[in-house]
Parts: structure tokens; C-alpha cells; sequence
């Protein structure tokens, strides 16, 4: 019933002021929580699991109403701390679920299932660039052709980081050994002949490379230097990771793209890489990664308020271009330093650290199940992707999909606890 109330909320929570006052949207915020508050009236006061990442979530939790109170604008605030929050209440709500203590491939589903259902409405409702930097192709004119207005869009960098999430666990998937399946997913009693396996592994193998390959196609058509930049990167480590034996050609792979790097410019590379349709080129992206670094500076302790980027930068420092169109700093760990403060920042690194690590055990373990294996592959590569993306943008922070790297880390967490921890969970 958690799942199911968090689901009903999300209109409210995703599109804040849309379906009710922004006056209320506090409330709406707090009754994301109402499943653990009715717990602790119960008297179940341990309401989360013992993870490596539960200090730094309470860490977060505790020191966001100072984030919300330092904000210029108050309805603003809420709004972007309604992404944050409902993110953390999806998490809190999955390492909960019975069900997935049992099998982690639940959420894996549910993830991907919130990310190849949003790839499956993109063409009419994303807001694809006008400019096109990289290539023009007639299927934009379609697009432009289909395209719904819904007061809002998401932007197309916004879709590329929900599919540099999804990406890396429908390879992982894809490439997992299906032979060994006996059973159907949705029906563990029942014992399948081999024939059945085999169609059933042949047609599994089919959908997941069919979204595999529509996502892929989604995201070039996005034009996403950062999303490109993360899937070139992760995709390769999911095939090292399932074959370990081609690490062996990892330092050709990399001398190869030193070489292209060098024949075209490392100049110009960079400078294609970065440039962005209001941003320009690198040097405007260094511009606007010097006045957040002030801020930060300046703001250390509280951050400038939680999503106030839009209107504490250009009223405070000399930027020369307009902010309207891009309301964070380009990258993702100075965004959250900007909205949070120094204390939040460092209590989200100290999250980000301790899923590596724990995905790393995962991963070292030898006689870990095969799913659990090809699960922790896709999340290693999603997380690093993620990272990677927001070297040169914050697509995951403070959005309307902001919520979607929460449930990544809900599989981590989830398999963590599964598979090594054996933590004692909290109904």
C-alpha cells in the first residue's frame, strides 16, 4: 500500500502547483512520510534498515530545513525539496517492501519500468532541442509534428540522465546467462520443461533487446554530450565486468581513444563536449562552474537554499549569460554543495561512497547468484554513469525524475542487504 499511496502522490509531488495551491505543498510533502509516521505511532521507532547508507540519508533528512529556510523564495524551495524528498520516501519504501527483501530483481523492474515507460512517451512530451548541435535528422520534424503541450516538457538532457540509468541494467539483463531459468518470474512453483525455457529465455532476450535498443536510439536522438560521454563509458564496463578476460584489451581501448582524441584537437573536443545551447562553449561552462564555486565559498555552511540557483547567482555575481533556461551549476556534486551546504554535500558523497562499496563487495563475492551478479554489474555502471554525466551537468538533481536515482539506490541496498549483510529488516 506504501508503493501505491507514493504513486498517487507523484502528480502532486512532480508537478507542484499544477493540481493543488503551492500554499500546500508542505502537506502534500509531509504525507509522503504518513506510512513511517503511522509506524512510530505504533511504537515501531526503527523505521529503516541497518545499511551503510542510512546516517548520511538522516544526515540529509536532518539538515534540509535549513537548506528550505535560507531560500529567497519559499514556494520554490518546497518544490525543489519535494523532488528530493519523494525520492527518499521511494527509497525508504523499497527497502522495506517484503517482497523485494526476497527478490532484488523487483525493484530492478520497477526501475526500469518507470524508465522505459517514460522512453515510450518521450517523442510527443520532451521538449527536444531547437538547435541541433550535432546532427539534424527528419525524425525531429515528427516529433515537432506529434508534439502534446502540457504546459511543461522535459528537457531532452533531463531524458538522457533517466536513460543513462536504465541503459547499463537492460545490457547487464541482456547479457545475463537466461539458460538457467526453469520457472516463471511470476510464477516461482511452476517447473518448465526445457522447451518452454528456451522459448521463454528467447523471448525475454527479445524484449530486453528491443528496449535496449529503442533507449539507445532515444538517447542519441537527445544529443546529450554528458549521457553520450556516461554510456560510452559504462556500457563497455558492463561487457568487462560479464567477461573479465577482455580487461586484457582495456589499455589498446584506451590508447585508441588518446589517439582520436589528439588527431581531432583535445581543444576542440572538449569545447564540442561542453558546449550547450544557452552555455555556449567550455569556456562559458568554466564561467559558470567560477561564480557556483563563489557561492559555495560564500554559502559554505547552508548552501544558498535548496532550488534558488536561478535567482541567487545573477543577483549576486557577474554572470554574462542568462540562467533562465538552466537552473543548476552543470555539475552534480556543485549543485548539491549549492543547495544543501557543505554538510550536505559531504553526507551525499558519503552516500555515493558507501554504494561503491558496497556494490564492490557484491562484486567480489565468489559465489554470489548469477542475477544477483548481472543486477550489481547494471547498478556499478548506472551509478558511475550517473557520476560521469554529472561531471557536466545535474540531470538527476532537483528535476522532475530526480526521484529515479533513489530507486538505483534502493537496489544497491536491497541486494547489499540480500546477499552479504544479512541485515535483520524492520517490518
Amino acid at each position: 500500500m506504501e508503493l501505491l499511496w507514493l504513486a498517487l502522490l507523484s502528480p502532486f509531488v512532480v508537478f507542484p502547483g499544477r493540481w493543488l495551491p503551492l500554499a500546500v505543498q508542505p502537506l502534500v510533502i509531509l504525507g509522503l512520510f504518513c506510512f513511517p509516521l503511522v509506524r512510530l505511532v505504533k511504537g515501531q521507532t526503527r523505521l529503516v534498515i541497518d545499511s551503510p547508507v542510512t546516517i548520511p540519508i538522516l544526515l540529509i533528512l536532518l539538515w534540509l530545513p535549513v537548506n528550505i529556510w535560507v531560500a529567497p523564495n519559499s514556494p520554490l524551495a518546497w518544490s525543489a525539496a519535494g523532488y528530493l524528498l519523494y525520492g527518499i520516501a521511494w527509497y525508504g519504501a523499497l527497502v522495506r517492501w517484503s517482497a523485494a527483501r526476497g527478490q532484488p530483481v523487483m525493484i530492478a523492474r520497477l526501475l526500469l519500468s518507470a524508465g522505459c515507460g517514460l522512453a515510450l512517451v518521450a517523442p510527443p512530451v520532451v521538449a527536444w532541442k531547437a538547435d541541433f548541435r550535432l546532427f539534424h535528422l527528419p525524425i525531429y520534424d515528427w516529433f515537432e509534428s506529434i508534439h502534446i503541450n502540457l504546459g511543461e516538457g522535459i528537457h531532452a538532457n533531463i531524458l538522457a540522465g533517466a536513460l543513462t540509468l536504465i541503459l547499463p541494467l537492460l545490457l547487464a539483463l541482456l547479457l545475463h546467462p537466461w539458460s538457467t531459468l526453469t520457472t516463471l518470474p511470476w510464477q516461482p512453483d511452476r517447473q518448465l520443461t526445457t522447451n518452454q525455457g528456451r522459448r521463454l529465455v528467447l523471448g525475454v532476450r527479445f524484449v530486453l533487446g528491443l528496449l535496449f535498443c529503442y533507449a539507445a536510439g532515444l538517447l542519441v536522438l537527445t544529443q546529450s554530450r554528458g549521457g553520450l560521454l556516461a554510456t560510452a563509458a559504462t556500457l563497455p564496463l558492463i561487457v568487462l565486468l560479464r567477461w573479465p578476460k577482455l580487461w586484457r584489451l582495456t589499455p589498446v581501448a584506451l590508447v585508441l581513444v588518446v589517439l582520436a582524441i589528439w588527431w581531432y584537437s583535445p581543444s576542440m573536443v572538449v569545447d564540442e563536449l561542453s558546449k550547450d545551447g544557452s552555455l555556449g562553449g567550455w569556456q562559458n561552462r568554466l564561467e559558470m562552474w567560477h561564480f557556483s564555486v563563489m557561492a559555495l565559498y560564500d554559502f559554505l555552511f547552508t548552501g544558498i537554499g535548496i532550488g534558488a540557483f536561478s535567482i541567487t547567482l545573477p543577483l549576486l555575481y557577474p554572470i554574462p549569460f542568462d540562467v533562465a533556461e538552466f537552473p543548476h551549476a552543470h555539475n552534480l556534486l556543485l549543485q548539491v554543495g549549492l543547495d544543501l551546504g557543505l554538510p550536505g554535500l559531504i553526507a551525499y558523497l558519503a552516500l555515493l561512497i558507501n554504494l561503491f562499496v558496497m556494490l564492490i563487495a557484491l562484486l567480489r563475492r565468489p559465489h554470489l547468484p548469477r542475477l544477483d551478479r548481472s543486477l550489481s554489474a547494471g547498478a556499478m555502471a548506472a551509478l558511475a554513469g550517473m557520476l560521469i554525466h554529472g561531471l557536466v551537468d545535474a540531470a538527476t538533481w532537483g528535476v522532475k525524475l530526480a526521484f529515479l536515482p533513489w530507486l538505483l539506490f534502493a537496489l544497491i541496498t536491497v541486494l547489499f542487504g540480500h546477499t552479504i549483510a544479512q541485515t535483520t529488516w524492520v517490518q
